[in-house]
């Protein structure tokens, strides 16, 4: 903490922050940027304006100035929880528009700050003569990178700031590496230095301090090989050639040049382990970070500490028991080990710091070669390779019998029948035989249970066992069981496995962790963490030398870690079926294969399913796979089938999500609820009764235990058997009422968001405000393009959660219809009638179940309609009746108007166009005005302008489209637009006029294109067709009416199939293709013969009129019989 014990930040890695010890919960990453803009100000205001452009930058979205004071609000009750009860806050201050971040203590709070003090000091101590001191000071500095800084972050401000301060740490590194050469400390110097070359190739000052310190190792042709990588780089990158201060020292390392090594040896560095305590707090006071942590030093990958926030003791740049590297502790001698930590030995024939050997020549053989306690064997012979832990034999050469501890071969058995995953293991092997780098190899495999991360983990550590010549070490780290491996308990038994009694083993976890790291130097050893809880419980466990290499199951995804992630999935289906046939013999796969590919996709290609179930085969051999396929297709029954001896799906899930708090359990279960394949980020915000920003956080914490996936930005989904698990475990948890109260949620946010979507697709129109628009988890659109967008990604979601809805009770019935209503132009630019006719007709049930009539009526019309567009208008006659009887009965003017509008298009296709459906029509145009509708005024004299046409008005009927056409310019409805202008061309094409026609519809056809609606365009490519025939152009006839009819097959559409195949036959026949015309012709009057729809008799005489055969006039015959045993009668549109 800091000098007034109350904050501490840390922004030199993850952005974290402590009150009291305590850490804060400082939410998503775009308010932990807001809050890094205010600290890095030093107290000075900022205003609005500079946090959005730190934030977005251009990309500033539309509510920036409204979440940007959300932000600050919510860091307000962060930082003071109790401002608002104090009388305002006093820490997170308004300065005019700007906001000013002022702590007790200033800076001192922040990382950063502290970091700049120690860099000072150490410039102090350089000068003074102190020198260790400095190194010290440096050390300090330079750990308090922990990550990339700001990690996580994104936008311009942190862009900025995390190259600056990257830049400042590698100039603190590159002082405090001259310090470790200066001072022979040239083995720290060389693990530092390799690590960030890896991440800054291209600085040569890295390199150049590199090569010195390898060469201070003994490392000589190391120090060579990277002058070398280091030219080419440049060449390859730059052009250029390595700085003339590189290449002369290559040329004094060839020659050997004594001056390279230290001048000095280094004393012993002192002090208490720094990091994290058990709790996850700010670490306990202490004194400078010994180098027995195994400090990596350094922002990025290779960081394997926990950070020591600002403000501790630990952190104190100067001061006796604040941590000055010559104080003395009180309770032990000056200068001695703490904790039991014991000081690095040097390597024994190389340059380089050595600590005295012990004088007692019985000493020399307790010890050995590492000098430690406990670990036998002769030392090395100067210049000599290093040996092999707890023997005295060469490295990579296994220990001969009864010549001290055996070589720890620890692997599980592999498994026999391991099936699949081949890339992946030979990307794993190829990763981890890699050519050495300065940094340990780390694969970290994650992914849910059950998907054989175990298995493949410990399949590839035996292939690879000949390459790892000093052991495999495998642990079982338990991480998802109620008490995960405590790692100082791991580090005791591996220590022990590697030869060391009880008595050598510290007592501290930071020590027992150095001598682990000091057991596996210079060896070559692989290590399996299986199980993994997270990072932290295996930082200790990993190896500091390169020649090691670590392999880390979790199913959580070790981001903190530098390691190779892989994120292992379900099988594929043939992998899943190779499986199943290994175990259940492949005479019974070949035999029912299309039984087997279904039971595999069952299981949803897990490997412990696919098991399970084969093992369950395996006691039933006369049993057939469609007899498994049966048991698991009740899904309510199906994880009950996934168990066999300690074979359990179940069990395997229940052990994550027994690991999880309670926020994030709650939200497990309800977003299983949805019946649909993803979850939107709005959607489960509004299940989890929650904002967008908050429901993220949530959901980030099940990404990272593995129990959910997101495939892209704001979409999240389940495994098919995790699903059926995390409903299960709701329906044993989550009471009924809450479950109905997450729908109820979400309906009234969709509700919202189709009231919006109505306003902007069909502006003006009254029926938006018969919706609820007043939910703020609803969706606002800026355009159509938004909105379309918008129903293209959330129909598969949204359709299913309403069916959903009506089925789970009236009430839910009743707001399911007024979602419906709201997205009706939505359904018809899509097309998705079919979809919704049993979902609007539940819903109409649902809610005149309770006396919900206007919904009832609402739900009706949509049923009416849907029926209507799918050629079903007698099946809508009594619903679009009694839709008209509840609107008269609430006096629903508005939705009354749409009614009668709707009543007259299915009238005409019952009966045909008369001027009974003009009289229909004429009145559902009065109503509208009665409802002060224009939008819904232009739509019915769209319908009228057809009927005026249907019977041979066509004055008329441009009279009545040209009306419409300019209510919905005045409306600036673009879709109604588009569709005013098929009408008003077809009545011009009908007078004659081809050339006005066809400005209207390639008019048209322009906006449906652009605005997505491709349910209009074959109206307009078979009326182009037909007018590029009667023109004489037949060759573009043919190639327009064919578009036209694959678009009609594509969508479902009939009637207009039917009049493109009419017109695509008459154009083949103008080519003299007669064969092809005869039978696109013959297609069309059996179309219309099939559905009932009128045209037949205009394909007929087509046909009858083909040069030819009397086959011609059989067809016809043929098709007036079945004609004949068709009772429908539906009209055109």
């Amino acid at each position: 903490m800091n000098e007034s014990g109350l904050f501490a930040f840390t922004l030199l890695g993850t952005v974290r922050g402590w009150r009291d010890g305590a850490e804060l919960a400082l939410a998503g990453p775009q308010q932990r940027t807001a809050l890094a803009m205010l600290l890095l100000t030093g107290g000075q205001p900022v205003s609005v304006d500079e946090l959005i452009d730190g934030l977005w930058g251009e990309e500033c979205p539309k509510a920036g100035p409204t979440t940007v004071r959300t932000y600050v609000s919510r860091l307000r009750t962060v930082l003071e929880p109790g401002h608002r009860a104090a009388g305002g806050p006093s820490l997170l201050v308004s300065v005019g528009s700007s906001y000013a971040l002022r702590l007790p203590g200033g800076g001192r709070a922040l990382d950063v700050t502290l970091a700049e003090e120690e860099a000072e000091a150490a410039a102090e101590a350089r000068r003074a003569g102190t020198p260790e001191r400095a190194q010290a000071l440096l050390r300090r500095a330079a750990d308090r990178w922990q990550g990339p800084p700001l990690t996580g972050l994104s936008g311009p401000f942190a862009q900025t700031w995390r190259e600056r301060l990257t830049q400042r740490y590698l100039t603190v590194l590159e002082s405090r590496v001259e310090l470790d050469l200066e001072l022979g400390d040239a083995k720290t110097a060389v693990t530092d230095l390799a690590l960030r070359i890896g991440e800054h190739p291209l600085r040569e000052s890295l390199r150049l301090l590199l090569m010195r310190a390898l060469y201070q190792c003994g490392r000589q042709a190391e120090a060579l090989e990277v002058y070398r990588d280091a030219r080419a780089v440049l060449s390859r990158e730059l052009g250029i050639d390595p700085d003339p201060r590189l290449s002369e020292l290559y040329e004094r390392i060839l020659r050997s040049d004594p001056e390279l090594l230290p001048a000095r040896s280094a004393a012993p560095v002192h002090g208490a382990a720094g990091g994290r305590t058990a709790s996850g707090g700010p670490p306990a006071p202490g004194g400078v970070p010994d180098r027995a942590r195994g400090r990596q030093g350094g922002p990025g990958p290779g960081r394997i500490t926990d950070p020591a926030p600002p403000g501790t003791a630990d952190s104190a740049p100067d001061g006796g028991a604040s941590g000055d590297p010559d104080s003395t502790t009180p309770g032990r001698p000056h200068g001695g080990p703490r904790g039991g930590v014991v000081p690095p030995v040097g390597n024994a024939g190389f340059p380089g710091p050595a600590h005295a050997a012990p004088a007692d020549p019985e000493a020399i053989g307790a010890t050995g070669v590492t000098g430690l306690p406990g670990v036998t064997g002769s030392p090395a012979a100067p210049g000599a390779p290093g040996t092999a832990v707890g023997t005295g034999t060469p490295l990579g050469a296994a220990a001969p019998p009864g010549t001290g501890t055996p070589v720890p071969a620890q692997l599980p058995a592999d498994t026999a029948d391991f099936t699949g995953r081949e890339g992946l293991v030979a990307e794993l092997a190829a990763l981890l035989t890699a050519p050495c780098d300065p940094a340990v190899r780390i694969c970290a495999i994650s992914g849910i249970g059950g998907t054989g991360k175990t298995a493949l983990a410990v399949h590839v550590a035996h292939l690879l066992r000949d390459r790892f010549p000093a052991g495999q070490l495998f642990v079982d780290l338990a991480g998802v069981t109620e008490n995960p491996a405590d790692p100082r308990a791991v580090l005791g038994q591996l220590l022990h496995a590697l030869g060391v009694p009880e008595a050598g083993v510290p007592d501290e976890l930071d020590a027992r962790a150095a001598l682990f790291r000091t057991m596996l130097s210079e060896q070559r050893m692989l290590v399996v963490l299986d199980n993994a809880a997270g990072a932290e419980q295996i930082r200790p466990l990993l190896p500091g030398y390169s020649g090691c290499a670590v392999v880390v199951t979790s199913r959580a995804r070790l981001t903190a870690i530098p390691a190779h992630a892989v994120e292992l999935e379900p099988f594929r289906p043939d992998e899943a079926l190779e499986l199943l046939a290994s175990v259940i013999g492949r005479s019974r796969v070949a035999a029912e294969p299309e039984a087997a590919r279904d039971l595999v996709a069952t299981c949803g290609h897990l490997p412990l399913a696919v098991r399970v179930v084969a093992c369950r085969m395996l006691a039933r051999p006369g049993a057939a796979v469609a007899d498994s396929l049966r048991r698991l297709s009740d899904e309510r029954r199906r994880l009950d089938q996934l168990r066999t001896g300690d074979l359990d799906v179940v069990a395997c899930f229940r052990l994550g999500y027994d690991q999880l708090a309670p926020e994030p359990a709650r939200a497990f279960r309800l977003l299983s609820l949805p019946e649909s394949k993803t979850v939107s980020l709005p959607m489960a915000a509004a299940l989890l009764g929650t904002d967008e920003f908050e429901a993220e956080e949530i959901l980030d914490e099940l990404l990272h235990t593995g129990l959910l996936h997101s495939s892209r930005l704001g979409r999240y989904r389940y495994h098919d058997l995790l699903r059926l698990f995390a409903r299960r475990v709701s329906a044993d948890t989550d009471p009924e009422e809450e479950v109905t109260a997450a729908l109820a949620r979400v309906l009234a946010a969709l509700e919202t968001t189709a009231h919006h979507a109505y306003r902007v697709v069909r502006p003006g129109h009254r029926i938006a405000g018969l919706l609820d628009g007043t939910d703020e988890r609803g969706t606002v659109f800026a355009d159509h393009h938004a909105v379309h967008d918008w129903f293209d990604q959330e129909r598969d979601a949204v359709l299913p959660v309403l069916s959903q809805a009506v089925r789970r009770g009236p009430a839910l019935a009743a707001r399911a219809a007024a979602v419906l209503l709201g997205l009706d132009p939505l359904l018809e630019r899509a097309y998705a009638w079919r979809e919704v006719v049993d979902l609007c007709r539940d819903a109409a049930g649902g809610a005149g179940a309770i006396g919900r009539f206007d919904a009832e009526a609402a739900a009706l019309y949509m049923l009416s309609g849907a029926l209507w567009q799918i050629s079903r208008p007698d099946e809508a006659v009594a619903h679009v009746e009694r839709a008209i009887l509840l609107c008269r009965r609430d006096d629903n003017r508005v939705l009354l108007a749409e009614v009668l509008g709707l009543r007259g298009l299915i009238a005409a296709s019952l009966d045909g166009h008369d001027h009974r459906i003009v009289a229909l029509q004429r009145d559902a145009r009065q109503a509208q005005r009665s409802a002060d509708n224009p939008s819904g005024e232009a739509n019915v004299l769209g319908s009228l302008a057809f009927t005026h046409m249907a019977i041979g008005q066509p004055e008329e009927a441009i009279r009545a489209a040209a009306t419409g056409l300019a209510l919905y310019r005045g409306l600036g409805d673009r879709m109604g637009e588009a569709q005013l202008l098929v009408n008003l061309g077809t009545g011009h094409q009908q007078l004659g006029n081809t050339d006005t026609a066809m400005e209207c519809f390639t008019a048209s056809l322009t906006l449906c294109r652009e605005l997505g609606l491709r349910f209009v365009e074959p109206h307009l490519l078979h009326r182009i067709a037909e007018i590029r025939l009667a023109r004489g152009d037949a060759a573009t006839a043919v190639a327009v009416a064919d578009e036209a009819r694959l678009l009609c097959r594509e969508l479902g559409l009939a009637r207009i199939e039917a009049r493109a195949l009419t017109a695509l036959g008459r154009a083949l026949a103008a080519l003299g293709r007669y064969r092809p015309a005869g039978e696109r012709l013959r297609e069309a009057v059996q179309l219309c013969h099939r559905h009932g729809l009128p045209g037949a008799e205009e394909a007929e005489e087509a046909l009858a009129a083909l040069p030819g055969t009397p086959a011609n006039v059989v067809a016809l015959e043929a098709e007036r019989r079945l004609r004949k045993k068709n009772l429908r009668r539906v009209g055109t549109e």
